[in-house]
C-alpha cells in the first residue's frame, strides 16, 4: 500500500473542472494543498478535514450516519480481520496439502 512518510510529498499538476488553467496538488502525511500552478498561494485541508467532508453512502447502519471517519475505521478494522481469517485458511491449507502431497510415502493419505 503506497504510504506519504513524514516530510515527504506527492505532486501532481491536474485541471480540475471550474478552475481556469492547470492546479497543482501537493499531497503529503498532514493533508492536500491546491495552487494555481505558478502561484504561491492556495487552498488546504487537512486529512481530517478531508475526510469529515466527506458524505457517507445511504445503505449504512443510523451508527455510521454523518459520521465518514468512524465508518471508514471500522471498514479498515473488518478488511483487516478478513486479511487475517484469509492468511489462516491458507496456511491451514498449505499444511495440509503438504501433508497430503509429501514426498514421503508413508506420510501419504
Amino acid at each position: 500500500m503506497p504510504h506519504i512518510s513524514n516530510g515527504k510529498i506527492l505532486r501532481r499538476t491536474l485541471a480540475i473542472p471550474g478552475v481556469k488553467g492547470n492546479v497543482t496538488i501537493k499531497i503529503s502525511s498532514t493533508g492536500i494543498v491546491f495552487k494555481a500552478k505558478g502561484t504561491k498561494l492556495g487552498v488546504s485541508a487537512t486529512w481530517p478535514e478531508i475526510v469529515n467532508s466527506c458524505s457517507t453512502p445511504r445503505s449504512l447502519p443510523r451508527k455510521f450516519d454523518k459520521r465518514p471517519c468512524e465508518f471508514l475505521s471500522h471498514q479498515a478494522d473488518a478488511q483487516i480481520r478478513r486479511q487475517a481469517k484469509r492468511s489462516e485458511q491458507r496456511r491451514d491449507m498449505n499444511l495440509a496439502g503438504r501433508c497430503n502431497g509429501s514426498q514421503d510415502p508413508e506420510l501419504r493419505t
